[in-house]
């Protein structure tokens, strides 16, 4: 079984802060200017919100000459990156309208617009603990199930934390990474070919017969967003919008996968939610294999709201992804099924090395015990894995057993045509006499021979005279 599918989460792909700009550098480049379309309501519960489109100028990648001759590069997780090997360069934007998208959340669709926004309170109350983290995807999935059509199958391969800050850190099992503050696609094509192969092995060629999606999922966690939202862009761009970018490991420099950058240009469409609270979810695509849909990926960044907007004493954004491979099942009959492998949740040791120093031993004990009961599961799993093929394997022996049984039969009734053969040539006369001729007539004529004979030496004295 490949190894890293035991984990939802990749202990340094915090890839998240590709600008490297601090809090205060953002609120400079960004420079945010808030377009209120309605005065304030009152936030009570069944009160209208007003809408509030902003114009901002986001990150994007620059307009260099270098990425005609090569593919940009980052090194992950970016914000330990001290060395700047990174060749990803971002400037920042034209003025951008981003248009508050509450009371409109009905318009859009996933497959026209590749993001939507739906009311989906969650049960969850103490978000990153490892324990409560299994219930949670199981509330995505049952989001996904009510919201797309054709989710056959639904696996959730990645979950991560949010918060504001400049780096990353791993606490309980999950990753809390910056806010990505660059408009970016998470993966292209290639990387997401290779995921499906990762994580579903012998089933991926059956299932990119049907229909492949990546769905992200987003919501506040703990209180609403009043400082760092997530803008999604409308699904129509053009074939050249997105750049693939090469994504390379800093501990080691081996390839990680590849994600798409973005370079400005006008008529991007941009939308958010004010003030969204933990009930509102979006849901936007990461990758779609079906060309017939509109939208086929979502464009996305987290922006800075304008300091006036923010109100007095907020809370910063606090905010939890889960990113989902959904498969609708191709027409014709599956192969093997392997069996349902959700990717552990749990936390792994070198989670808590790379993450806050402050754990007790207890903590270090429990995250073992997890990760031991997560490989007994992966064991139970490969040994059903094996009595399937055994299975398979006994049914492929005994077929061949019928067939060497077939073949050996075959093989006797031609030995059996031969001998009839050699059999018949051997009655058959080299020269005409008599002799010979009497032979053959047996063999042809039976009791009759001889009569058919003296016939024959009758019609001959006849000719002669």
């Amino acid at each position: 079984m490949p190894s890293g599918t035991s984990s939802v989460v990749a202990l340094i792909e915090s890839d998240r802060d590709r600008s490297k700009i601090t809090n205060d550098a953002a609120e400079r480049a960004m420079s945010p200017r808030a377009l209120q379309t309605s005065e304030p309501s009152t936030r009570d519960e069944g009160v209208a919100k007003a809408q509030k489109d902003v114009e901002v100028r986001f990150q994007y990648l620059a307009d260099d000459p270098q990425y005609k001759i090569a593919k940009p590069l980052q090194i992950v997780p970016g914000f330990l990156d001290r060395e700047k090997r990174s060749t990803v360069r971002l400037e920042a934007g034209e003025v951008e309208t981003i248009q508050d998208i509450r009371g409109r959340e009905a318009d859009f669709t996933l497959d026209a617009n590749g993001f939507c926004y739906v009311k989906a309170p969650s049960h969850a109350n103490t978000w990153g603990a490892p324990e409560n983290m299994s219930g949670y995807l199981d509330e995505v999935e049952a989001l996904l199930r009510r919201t797309i059509e054709g989710c056959d199958e639904i696996h959730c391969f990645d979950a991560r934390l949010r918060q504001n800050g400049p780096e990353g850190t791993r606490v309980d099992g999950l990753s809390y990474n910056p806010f990505a503050r660059q408009v970016h696609v998470d993966q292209t094509e290639s990387s997401i070919i290779a995921r499906v192969r990762h994580l579903m092995e012998i089933k991926a060629d059956w299932l990119w017969k049907g229909r492949v999606r990546i769905i992200n999922v987003w919501r506040p966690i703990r209180h609403p967003v009043y400082d760092c939202p997530l803008a999604v862009a409308d699904g129509g761009l053009r074939e050249d919008d997105v750049i693939e970018c090469e994504r390379r490991r800093l501990d080691n420099g081996h390839f990680w996968d590849t994600m798409g950058v973005v370079k400005y240009r006008e008529g991007y469409q941009w939308y958010y939610m004010s003030e969204q609270e933990e009930q509102d979810v979006v849901l936007f695509k990461g990758y779609d294999s079906n060309k017939g849909v509109r939208a086929q990926h979502c464009l996305h960044t987290a922006f800075d709201m304008p300091s006036h907007l923010i109100p007095p004493g907020a809370a910063p954004r606090e905010s939890i992804e889960v990113r989902a491979l959904v498969f609708t099942h191709p027409q014709e009959k599956a192969p093997i099924c392997l069996p349902h492998r959700r990717p552990d949740m749990a936390p792994s040791l070198q989670g808590y090395l790379f993450g806050n120093s402050s754990h007790k031993v207890a903590s270090l004990q429990n995250a073992l015990t997890h990760e031991i009961n997560a490989r007994e599961v992966e064991g139970k799993q490969i040994r059903a894995i094996i009595e399937q093929w055994k299975s398979v394997a006994a049914a492929l022996e005994h077929s061949l057993i019928l067939k060497t049984g077939e073949n050996a039969a075959l093989h006797a009734e031609v030995g059996d045509l031969r001998s009839e053969v050699h059999a018949l040539k051997s009655c058959l006369p080299n020269e005409p006499t008599e002799a010979g001729a009497l032979t053959f007539a047996q063999q042809t004529h039976g009791k009759n021979a001889e009569n058919f004979l003296l016939k024959q030496q009758i019609e001959g004295l006849k000719a002669e005279r």
